[in-house]
């Protein structure tokens, strides 16, 4: 059973068994809108889950206003965070995937359907600027005779 008491308006997202630190022991991963907790089961006669490490939301680093910075590979999820790099291993790829997702999403209050949308649109945005960009230079190359005569009354002083 769990030790954390949830914040005034924190909400629990998920929990789940997770390898944790050096040794790779099992470790209570809560996740919350606002925290990634990690407990462990600690005590000698009576055995009691405490908190070992917590990181907050605020402490993710983001790239390019978008990009949370939270890495799978298979089943190890890797955060980088202000205080360093935590890096733990789900019990499968399809929870790494899932958790991986959550800490997505709560980072930056959008789904995944969400941010896709956002992507897309910039890059609309930006593929339709290059095609102003190359059109404008194809019109420039097949004038560009009249473009340099016109350069040329302009800027050649008359006697």
């Amino acid at each position: 059973m769990s030790s954390y008491k949830l914040e005034k308006e924190e909400k629990l997202l998920q929990e789940m068994m997770v390898k944790y630190g050096k040794n790779s022991v099992d470790t209570q991963l809560i996740l919350t809108n606002k925290h990634i907790v990690f407990e462990q089961e600690k005590g000698l006669f009576k055995k009691k889950y405490r908190v070992i490490d917590k990181i907050s939301f605020e402490d993710i680093k983001v790239y390019n206003d978008d990009d949370v910075q939270v890495k799978q590979d298979n089943r190890q999820i890797t955060i980088q965070s202000a205080k360093g790099n935590v890096s733990f291993l789900c019990n499968n790829h399809l929870d790494a995937m899932k958790i991986k997702e959550k800490i997505v999403n709560a980072k930056t209050g959008k789904n995944a359907y969400e941010r896709a949308e956002i992507k897309l649109k910039n890059w609309q945005k930006k593929t339709f600027i290059g095609f102003l960009v190359s059109v404008g230079a194809k019109a420039a190359w097949e004038h560009r005779e009249k473009i340099f005569d016109a350069a040329k009354t302009l800027f050649i002083k008359r006697k």
